[in-house]
């Protein structure tokens, strides 16, 4: 890949996530390979404690529950990368793609603030408890809710996360298009909610930036998240651009379509790293 300026991957999964797989040496090694200027790690970590599968964390290849020890063992093996013995040559980041739940307790988000992450990528994946990114978990949240009120309820969550002070960035504004696309296609491609409208306004008063999420084009939905008209919109409400996200979960997957989607952001959000 040619990049006419710097270009950094903000959302890389490790095999730390419990769904990814490849080592932080071989996710740098492929992102020198791309021409990146940087890389940031961001290892899953899901908030809510009730979840048996996500609540963990991966340490040596076994599933470990989210604690301080545990997440200071991937904050070592990422230093040992950056300053050891055999460093990597290139700007390499440590940090977490942090759940947001409603019922997230505070301990936790001070466990997770009181560990220094180089950067907290917050994001909603869930609603009452079903993932949005899973076809069956969204058709049983359509026997409850219809298109626009699956959107509504996802919206306000994202609303409550703005809030949470750790936050560097928030991943994926409209995930629900990933299975949205299909089975409620006209619903998820809308961007004229008013509930939107609030989202955007609660994310510029938060002074919470947006990722570009590339992983749309692997979904096969053709497109980032957000949406192009809803990263538009977005900007032309003030909402901050925080950079690229490919959403990495092996290592061939870094920075897909950033050759597209760098000049777009950086040539029509020239306020891309604006403070």
């Amino acid at each position: 890949m040619e990049f006419n300026h710097p270009v950094g991957d903000y959302h890389v999964h490790p095999d730390f996530s419990i769904d990814a797989e490849g080592t932080l040496r071989e996710y740098c090694q492929k992102a020198i390979e791309l021409g990146l200027a940087e890389i940031v790690f961001t290892t899953h970590v899901d908030s809510n404690p009730a979840s048996e599968d996500w609540h963990k964390i991966i340490i040596d290849g076994r599933k470990q529950p989210v604690t301080t020890d545990n997440l200071k063992i991937y904050q070592d093996a990422v230093t040992e990368l950056i300053s050891g013995n055999d460093p990597v040559p290139i700007a390499v980041r440590c940090g977490v793609e942090l759940e947001y739940h409603p019922e997230v307790k505070d301990s936790f988000l001070k466990m997770v603030a009181d560990l220094n992450f180089d950067f907290v990528l917050g994001a909603v994946h869930f609603v009452d408890g079903a993932l949005l990114t899973i076809e069956e978990d969204v058709q049983r949240l359509l026997d409850k809710y219809s298109a626009v009120e699956l959107i509504e309820e996802y919206c306000k969550i994202v609303q409550q996360a703005c809030q949470i002070k750790i936050f560097d960035s928030l991943a994926h504004l409209d995930i629900y298009r990933r299975i949205g696309h299909k089975l409620f296609p006209e619903e998820a491609a809308r961007i004229d909610y008013e509930f939107l409208d609030e989202t955007l306004e609660q994310l510029v008063k938060c002074g919470l930036p947006i990722e570009v999420n590339t992983s749309g084009i692997r979904h096969g939905i053709g497109d980032w998240y957000p949406s192009k008209p809803l990263l538009h919109k977005a900007r032309q409400a003030n909402v901050l651009i925080g950079g690229l996200g490919s959403d990495a979960h092996a290592p061939d997957q870094l920075a897909v379509d950033f050759e597209m989607a760098h000049l777009i952001v950086h040539e029509t959000f020239p306020k891309m790293h604006e403070d």
